[in-house]
């Protein structure tokens, strides 16, 4: 294993102490939607939802919200990213109980190991 598996590994491990403060949540990540031309309807096909993704919410710092950009109200979601099969995207959106997230920019940290994923709160479902 070279050194980014081992960092990889080593924040899939690390992420674990912090069990008081990660929540179970589900991902869901966007396939492609079509509109019905003779109904006007649009429908998703191709979206996979992902169950019981452990995520770690955490605010943003004064000095990086800019309203415009990023919101007073966004939160960093931080997802170790060797423990999960999908690939985030802008498009997709976490479902934590009845609070809906939706993913407004994507970024990986440098060593590969970490999604941290800016994400805005929807509407409830």
């Amino acid at each position: 294993m070279g050194l980014a598996g081992t960092i990889q590994s080593a924040i899939s491990s690390g992420m674990k102490a912090f069990d008081d403060i990660r929540k179970s949540c589900t991902y869901h990540s966007m396939g492609t939607l079509v509109v019905n031309p003779a109904t006007d309807v649009t429908v998703e096909t191709g979206g996979q939802n992902y169950s019981s993704v452990m995520i770690i919410f955490s605010s943003y710092k004064l000095a990086e919200i800019d309203d415009e950009v990023i919101k007073k109200e966004d939160k960093k979601a931080l997802i170790p990213q060797i423990d999960y099969p999908f690939v985030p995207k802008d498009t997709d959106y976490i479902l934590q109980g009845s609070v809906r997230w939706e993913v407004q920019s994507v970024r990986i940290d440098p060593a590969d190991a970490m999604w941290v994923l800016q994400v805005r709160r929807s509407e409830l479902v």
